[in-house]
């Protein structure tokens, strides 16, 4: 889960942003500003370093890594090196593992250069960008950590079938020597380029079997290098078998094996592959004398290819949607695949109603930002206006007029106009325009949280599709078990050895059997329907759980940490601080029609008159420069009602918000209660599980000796599947309340449905 450490400012544009609009429209110019980062996100996931920029579009100029692999470049347009050094240098540094530094250097007056020095060399393998609304880009670089061409990347035990086999991994030029030495009996491994602090660490990493090995030790060699020590605790008589290479271009493995000695012959080479082992840790002891090594050449080791970490295909949070596979698109056309939880979400991104629906809404309140900027940007209008004019005297005291008194002239005038007007100060707009930014934010997280919805109900249908395929299943065996005990309790009737009683019983839990199977087919049809609602495809099979799990409850287990997470994290809480910031700027915003509104006005016009009442024609052209000033004085009370609304509704935000604030309390509270809950439910029915299932067993074997009735019998078998019922259920409800826990503190996303699916086949 990745956190954001850097959100951006709210609240606009910078000064230097402004004034650029404002001398742009004037005729100067200042370079051009893409706008700021809204969000910055770097996280480490074992070897590889993923990094995210969400910004206006533009914003990311270029990027790249250093040739050593050790410094990552980015070149930001728009944004000062004293905002880039404030809000994203200091939190990469403060919270992100495998960064050593971050630097900012100013790259002419608005523009910044951000240097992140990291520990160790990486390499990128994957960019991507894309946009996520109106001007509003996202883009994500995955860098994997370079394989030093000499060190050791790994190592892995496994201990199966009585041989021991060790897998080394590492770069290009590793060399190392392995040899089987006795008296005592052990395994030593020279290690001529790698420092002792090296090895030890690598191999800190694995687990030794105490019944196999015994400590390992570590010494640096007379000259250089190091070496490991294995010692074999004793009886174990095993030979070395002949390393085994594996070659490629980029890197080296080296398998050895140590297996059972023949009974008189040299030993032979075992092909296997080992199984890697999960966790455990070594212990370093203090170095034994170096032995001398035998003047065997080390081995070079061939290049091999090891995976770099656990690499995801790149899927930004707000991005839309997960690419489906090529088996998903045919289930989409035929409706009868066996489809998985991670192709379930592919299909529900693409075709949800619902997420789709806000996904639209996003992209419509996105427009909110430049239709705000408008109103302070200039506007240009052009009017043209034919008239025909009719002039006669009918009387006039002027002599100029008499000579023509009585006469009609009659012509046409074209007139064209052009008027544009730039706002200089226009506080309402200025206020509109931090409304739009906060605003388009909101919608933001009102996305992400439709899309964390989506992900609970994804899972929650999937998840009941498979407690109603199990309840069909477990309906139908316990209908065949029952009615093959009323064929005995008629069986029984009729030679004499049941009675009547006991077959009218057995039949009516026979029938109530039959009963519970169509219900449960009923209640499958209806599951399969409500994930067909999401999906848009009905879905007949899908990939069921690999064995069973084991309950843990979240840590930390106490409530105040959950709380304090869910406030200070949850969308919901987040989406009405924004609304009652935007409520202020209101209040703000119509106050600030009392203030006057300053524009900058030019005129052009064009007048071409084709006559005159004393005849010939004119062509007059016009031009017109000018400073507008315009002070509301009253406007009928219009601006006091109001300012008098907004205040209202800012205390209504306020009082919503605190609402919301409990309610993310209590649900941040109960959710953690209910995974607890669930986990210990699941825990006690496996053990009821288990007793039902003793039980049965014990009254099938006392009715072959007469100490039960097939009554009896019936009734373990009832609630046998009952309890069986039971617990697969509450295994769905103990993974469906994990997740809520998650989206309680607003921590959910696609990784978390991804660790869900390993589960399934």
């Amino acid at each position: 889960m990745s956190d954001v450490i850097g959100q951006g400012n709210r609240r606009g544009l910078p000064v230097l942003t402004r004034l650029a609009w404002v001398l742009a429209t004037a005729g100067l110019a200042l370079p051009a500003l893409a706008g700021e980062v809204q969000g910055v996100a770097l996280r480490q996931e074992g070897n590889v370093l993923r990094l995210q920029l969400e910004s206006e579009q533009g914003t990311l100029a270029d990027s790249g890594v250093t040739a050593d692999g050790r410094q990552l470049v980015l070149v930001l347009k728009g944004v000062t090196a004293d905002v880039a050094r404030k809000r994203i240098a200091a939190e990469i540094k403060a919270r992100t593992g495998g960064v050593r530094d971050v630097r900012v250097q100013p790259d002419g007056r608005l523009d910044s250069r951000l240097v992140i020095d990291l520990t160790e060399p990486y390499e990128v393998l994957d960019e991507t960008i894309a946009a996520i609304g109106s001007g509003v880009s996202q883009w994500e670089l995955v860098l994997g950590r370079q394989a030093v061409n000499d060190e050791l990347t790994g190592v892995d035990l496994n201990v199966a079938d009585g041989q021991r086999t060790l897998l080394l991994r590492g770069g290009k030029d590793l060399r190392a020597d392995a040899r089987l030495l006795g008296k005592p009996e052990r395994l030593v491994i020279d290690f001529p380029r790698l420092s002792r602090a090296h090895v030890s660490r690598m191999f800190g990493s694995v687990s030794f079997d105490p019944g196999v090995f015994g400590l390992p030790r570590f010494e640096a060699l007379p000259r250089a290098g190091s070496r490991v020590v294995m010692p074999l605790r004793p009886g174990q008589s095993l030979s070395l078998v002949s390393p085994e290479l594996s070659r490629s271009a980029t890197g080296a493995s080296l398998l050895i094996a140590l297996a059972p000695a023949p009974a008189a012959a040299a030993p032979t080479v075992a092909a296997q592959t080992p199984a890697a082992p999960r966790g455990g840790t070594g212990t370093v002891l203090a170095p034994l004398p170096v032995q001398p090594a035998p003047a065997e050449r080390p081995l070079d080791l061939a290049v091999v290819r090891e995976p770099l970490g656990p690499l995801r295909p790149m899927r930004p949070l707000v991005l839309g949607s997960i690419p489906a596979g090529d088996e998903a698109q045919r289930g989409a056309d035929t409706g009868l695949q066996s489809i998985g939880l991670t192709e379930t979400l592919a299909l529900g991104l693409e075709k949800d109603p619902r997420y789709r629906a806000a996904k639209a809404e996003f992209l419509a309140n996105a427009e909110a930002t430049p239709q705000a900027r408008a109103a302070y940007l200039p506007t240009a209008t052009y009017d043209f206006q034919r008239n025909s004019e009719n002039q006669r005297i009918i009387s006039s005291t002027i002599d100029a007029y008499k000579a023509v008194q009585g006469q009609t002239q009659r012509y046409p005038v074209f007139s064209h106009v052009l008027t544009i007007s730039q706002p200089i100060i226009k506080a309402p707009a200025w206020v509109k325009m931090e409304q739009a930014k906060i605003s388009v934010e909101q919608s933001r997280l009102a996305l992400v949280a439709a899309e964390q919805d989506l992900i609970i109900r994804v899972a929650a249908a999937y998840l009941n599709l498979l407690a109603s395929q199990d309840g069909v299943e477990l309906a139908r065996a316990e209908r065949e078990a029952t009615a093959k005990q009323a064929e005995q309790a008629r069986v029984r009737l009729a030679s004499g050895l049941g009675t009547i009683t006991q077959f009218n019983e057995t039949e009516g839990r026979f029938a109530i059997t039959q009963a519970r199977e169509v219900d449960a087919l009923n209640k499958l049809d209806d599951a399969r329907a409500a994930l067909k609602e999401i999906v848009g495809v009905e879905v007949r099979s899908l990939k069921p759980f690999v064995g069973d799990i084991e309950p843990a409850s979240p840590q930390p287990a106490q409530v105040e940490p959950w709380v304090a997470a869910a406030l200070a994290q949850n969308l919901a809480l987040q989406a009405r601080a924004m609304a009652t910031e935007i409520a202020a700027l209101e209040v703000k915003r119509q106050k600030a029609g009392y203030l006057p509104t300053v524009s900058f006005v030019a005129t052009h016009s064009y007048n071409d008159s084709q006559g005159s009442l004393f005849g010939g024609t004119s062509k007059i052209q016009n031009t017109e420069l000018g400073v507008r000033l315009s002070m509301p004085i009253f406007e009928g009370g219009m601006t006091t009602s109001l300012v008098r609304e907004s205040v209202a509704r800012q205390d209504k935000a306020r009082e919503e918000h605190d609402q919301e604030s409990r309610k993310t309390e209590r649900l941040a509270r109960s959710a953690l209660l209910g995974v607890q809950s669930s986990a210990q439910t699941l825990a006690a029915l496996r053990k009821s599980l288990v007793a039902q299932e003793s039980a049965l067993q014990a009254k099938e074997e006392g009715l072959r000796s007469g100490l039960y009735s097939v009554v009896q019998v019936v009734d373990a078998y009832r609630l046998y599947y009952a309890a069986k019922r039971d617990y697969l259920q509450a295994r769905y409800d103990y993974l469906l309340n994990r997740l809520k826990l998650k989206q309680s503190v607003s921590s959910l996303s696609r990784n978390d449905l991804e660790d869900l699916a390993e589960l399934l086949k």
